[in-house]
């Protein structure tokens, strides 16, 4: 191998190609009003229903779960006669030191700007 062929292999191996890390598991560090506030609209856009999340929520997990409201006629029946739909899932996850929430069905995310998170130990 001549030296023109040496500089092209040390180009490759020495770190021309790298590849990004995808986003980790995250917990959040502290859930602040601001924080709670900031999620909560997102979920609440993404599902088309008001969520209320507790301080609790991301402590220990990075995944939420929320059932979706049940439609009822004017008798308080529900309108389909049983639930079908899955629950809505959300994910939390860290992007280097960016926090971002993550709606699992269609993959939309949005980067917290309130938030801090920390990796979750698994």
């Amino acid at each position: 191998m001549g030296h023109a062929g040496a500089a092209i292999v040390a180009a490759l191996v020495g770190g021309g190609c790298t590849a990004a890390a995808a986003p980790v598991p995250a917990r959040l560090a502290a859930a602040s009003p601001e924080c709670l506030a900031e999620m909560t609209a997102f979920m609440s856009a993404r599902t088309g229903a008001q969520v209320t999340l507790a301080p609790a929520s991301f402590a220990d997990s990075d995944r939420v779960l929320l059932d979706r409201p049940v439609r009822r006629d004017a008798q308080g029946r529900p309108l389909q006669g049983r639930r079908v739909e899955p629950p809505h899932l959300f994910l939390l996850r860290m992007d280097g030191q960016r926090c971002l929430l993550v709606d699992a069905a269609s993959r939309e995310q949005t980067a917290l700007q309130q938030c801090r998170c920390s990796p979750l130990a698994r």
